[in-house]
């Protein structure tokens, strides 16, 4: 039985509806307008490291790491969820590995997470031209943040995931955008199968114009 309960106050979630378009995900956003994903946005960014990556260890194992890293990912995203929504039963039918790794997880958002406003809370922006669902906003550490969780067979090192923090501060970005809320801090939790929990925390502002530039310039770019 959980000891811990997390105080909520969850905002009102907007509705974007998800379609695929010529296999690329979008969000059909309450104006009507159609936006890429912050994922399909930010692949445009990495997907030259993966094709060199596919092309070092070869297709077929690459697949494999692939479909792992997205059961791994999924499971333990999904606890995460049921455990900040506070249920009962948040460990129920999870695969031993997802539990592992959320296990990592748990003690840091015990300690640190005050007030829980969403959990895969949907987002968009007219301003970036994007939506998406974020993992968690909350105030950790006593100040509004963004959260973030990933999971990796390695520790990972702040020059690899950048990625992330654009990430982040999109949803950011756009949660300010739609409840009139401050977020200084973008929190990524990464629980890694070697080394245990890694947290980065950095400040929105670090990010804020160079995601904004990019996100505007790749609207651009498609429209025309």
């Amino acid at each position: 039985m959980r000891t811990n309960f997390f105080k909520h106050e969850l905002l009102t979630p907007v509705t974007i509806n998800r379609e695929v378009v010529d296999g690329t995900r979008f969000y059909r956003v309450p104006s009507g307008n159609l936006y890429p994903s912050v994922t399909t946005v930010l692949s445009s960014i990495i997907k030259k490291g993966l094709v060199e990556w596919r092309e070092s260890v070869g297709n077929e194992k690459a697949d494999r790491i692939m479909r792992s890293a997205a059961t791994r990912g999924t499971g333990t995203h999904q606890i995460c969820e049921d455990y900040l929504l506070n249920s009962e039963s948040y460990l129920k039918g999870a695969m031993p590995s997802s539990v592992s790794l959320f296990k990592q997880i748990q003690p840091y958002l015990d300690k640190y997470v005050g007030k829980v406003y969403g959990v895969e809370i949907p987002l968009y922006s007219d301003t970036l031209k994007t939506a998406g669902t974020c993992d968690l906003l909350c105030q950790m550490h006593g100040i509004n943040a963004i959260v973030d969780f990933k999971t990796s067979t390695r520790s990972k090192k702040i020059d690899q995931i950048q990625n992330y923090f654009y990430q982040t501060t999109a949803y950011a970005i756009m949660a300010e955008e739609i409840y009139k809320i401050t977020i200084p801090t973008i929190v990524v939790l990464i629980s890694t199968e070697d080394e245990g929990l890694q947290c980065f925390i950095e400040p929105t502002l670090k990010y804020r114009e160079i995601v904004t530039s990019f996100f505007q310039n790749y609207s651009c770019n498609i429209s025309q």
